[in-house]
């Protein structure tokens, strides 16, 4: 896997876990190429009391694209989507970063088939948290 862990393989919007167990179980080779830029697009500077600092809002427009290589085939799967996250800098008891918010993804790939994506459109809730 050249060098890269297992959750790091598959696009951004696939069911990380079963896409990366997949790709590390069929194929000796991956390598994966992603573009994405953060930028904030609404300042917000909303507080709440004490407990709840809303810094801003951040579109996160990003591009995936995983190659991987077996004995019997090779593979692509890809993503394009974004990530609307609204950031916080204290949040009730915590006063690190931490990032809430939703990823919309278009998912394409030969391996959709094997991995049981039906529907190449994800939406999901993505969070972070940083010291």
């Amino acid at each position: 896997m050249w060098g890269l862990d297992a959750q790091s393989m598959a696009p951004r919007g696939y069911g990380e876990t079963s896409a990366d167990f997949y790709l590390m179980s069929r194929f000796y080779d991956a390598y994966k190429v992603s573009v994405d830029y953060a930028m904030p697009i609404l300042p917000m500077d909303f507080a709440l009391g004490q407990y709840l600092y809303l810094r801003n809002l951040e579109l996160l427009p990003f591009f995936d694209c995983t190659w991987a290589k077996g004995d019997k085939r090779n593979d692509m799967m890809y993503s394009a989507g974004t990530d609307l996250i609204f950031r916080f800098e204290k949040f009730l008891v915590s006063s690190n970063t931490q990032k809430i918010g939703l990823r919309f993804s278009y998912n394409q790939g030969t391996l959709d088939d094997v991995l049981g994506v039906i529907d190449p459109l994800y939406v999901g809730v993505v969070a972070g948290f940083s010291f």
